[in-house]
């Protein structure tokens, strides 16, 4: 565990060997569905036990994009998902009280203040890399992960590829 500008353990407590109770269920929303994160909700949805509850991007387009994929694989539920629209209606799917986990696929310039928000309406976050842009922000994600007692996850979604394998 660390605080900013001094050692020790933060106001929860480290997270080396943390583990969740297992979830019968995990919720999922989705923040920033463009290339990336659409080619995420198309992955995830075919996880069993995973239920996607949320979409979220500045552009409508990009949800209904995703609605109507959904639609057309016959996902369960998918009437029920809800949407979110605009610059900061990540803020709103990341205090949803049905969601487990925020799957934030933004720029990288918001991936930081959405898993940090996440991870303050008691969500797991998980960000594509790069997770911040500074030492205080990582900081910022370790802290709020220590002090919530909540999992934050930086995604590498290239490394371990067919293709990056076998080079």
């Amino acid at each position: 565990g660390c605080k900013l500008n001094r050692l020790g353990f933060g106001e929860g407590g480290e997270m080396q060997n943390f583990a969740l109770r297992p979830m019968k269920r995990v919720r999922v929303g989705f923040v920033g569905i463009g290339g990336r994160g659409t080619g995420a909700v198309h992955r995830v949805s075919m996880i069993p036990g995973v239920q996607i509850v949320a979409l979220c991007d500045k552009r409508a387009e990009q949800v209904e994009k995703n609605i109507a994929w959904l639609k057309e694989q016959k996902y369960a539920d998918v009437d029920k998902i809800v949407k979110y629209v605009g610059d900061e209606a990540y803020k709103e799917l990341c205090d949803f009280g049905a969601c487990d986990v925020v799957y934030c696929a933004t720029p990288w310039a918001l991936h930081q203040p959405v898993a940090l928000r996440a991870l303050n309406g008691g969500k797991i976050a998980l960000v594509e890399v790069t997770s911040a842009l500074t030492v205080d922000e990582c900081w910022e994600l370790v802290e709020a992960s220590e002090k919530w007692r909540i999992p934050c996850m930086q995604l590498e979604n290239c490394v371990y590829g067919e293709i990056e394998l076998l080079e």
